[in-house]
């Protein structure tokens, strides 16, 4: 790369580590890691609402409790849904519905992972893979910018594949 940019690099690490070092002595900023810590213990509190989704889905494992219910079912806790897409599908579909979102997703990333490697264009596949990991974390499937993500990989698929 050169000598300029090592130095850069270097004088950039070691700014980010007097600049963290500073920030630290704040107690409020303290605070805040500390309590951003003992969250990440639980998953932020996921694990336990991922392991009461999972005793809902068993109380109507074969036809779910309908789209978008997990509003009704979390009565008892402050949360709207189950924070997990492949858990939602359960919640509102059952295991079938859940099933097939499954194979939805994995043909999603292979033909993504085929087009990509195709046309040498990596975006589309790490589009999908994102899509894929926030699912895990978050309840995506009812925000309004993965229909925006879903239309636009299949009109940039299919405009290339048209060229």
């Amino acid at each position: 790369f050169g000598g300029k940019i090592t130095w850069k690099v270097i004088i950039l690490c070691f700014g980010l580590y007097f600049g963290l070092n500073y920030i630290m002595q704040f107690s409020d900023v303290q605070m805040i890691i500390e309590n951003r810590m003992a969250r990440n213990e639980t998953g932020s509190g996921r694990f336990e609402l991922w392991e009461y989704s999972l005793n809902k889905i068993s109380e109507s494992p074969f036809i779910g409790f309908g789209i978008n219910q997990s509003r009704t079912l979390f009565t008892e806790r402050e949360y709207a849904s189950s924070h997990n897409n492949i858990l939602e599908m359960g919640l509102s579909l059952g295991y079938i519905g859940c099933l097939v979102y499954i194979v939805f997703l994995l043909t999603l990333l292979k033909s993504t992972f085929s087009f990509s490697r195709k046309t040498r264009i990596p975006f589309v596949a790490q589009i999908s893979v994102a899509f894929f990991i926030f699912g895990f974390a978050n309840n995506t499937l009812h925000i309004e910018y993965n229909v925006f993500v879903i239309v636009l990989l299949s009109y940039y698929i299919r405009k290339l594949r048209t060229k």
